[in-house]
């Protein structure tokens, strides 16, 4: 979750740069197309006549771009979250699902069954993850009941060899009284 935060905040912080660049871009095209340029006396008075007619086709013009520049960056915003939201699920979460997993049965806890998700890019190994976990836990049953069976066995072998040694204890009491 920390990898995403941080990708959310740098995607952010480059978006809001990106809104600052256009505004100063919008600022100085303002001015540029503003400019009164160098005219003749004649060029002049013709400037002046069109000039409120230029002036509000400018204005509009340039309110036009500027609402045209904010939708552009709002749907590359909307894109950019959309696309980190893409790679969190599919590529990110994954990874982090793995690494919880394995942390478990690191710790020796073999019944955390691995979620799986044949969409992502673990597909098929999580499933092959998680026949080796079964097969873990299979495998140490196994060895705790031929424990069991060794400790019973030995139990045996000992009560067995017990009650002959009792009875030629016995024996020799008997012929030690005699």
């Amino acid at each position: 979750m920390k990898k995403i935060r941080k990708l959310l905040i740098i995607y952010t912080i480059v978006m809001a740069a990106a809104l600052g660049i256009m505004v100063i871009l919008w600022k100085n095209m303002k001015t540029i197309m503003g400019s009164v340029a160098s005219y003749n006396a004649e060029e002049l008075e013709i400037y002046k006549k069109i000039w409120n007619n230029l002036n509000d086709n400018m204005v509009n013009g340039q309110n036009l771009m500027l609402k045209y520049m904010v939708i552009f960056w709002a749907v590359l915003l909307v894109l950019g979250y959309t696309l980190i939201l893409i790679v969190y699920r599919f590529e990110i979460k994954p990874v982090s699902e793995m690494e919880k997993f394995a942390s478990e049965i690191a710790k020796g806890n073999l019944d955390v069954p691995l979620p799986i998700h044949k969409n992502n890019m673990f597909g098929n190994f999580t499933e092959s993850f998680d026949i080796m976990r079964e097969e873990l836990k299979a495998s140490k049953e196994r060895e705790l009941e031929a424990e069991k069976a060794k400790r019973e066995m030995v139990a045996e072998l000992r009560h067995d060899l017990k009650t002959p040694v009792a009875t030629i204890r016995a024996t020799c009491e008997v012929l030690d009284l005699i």
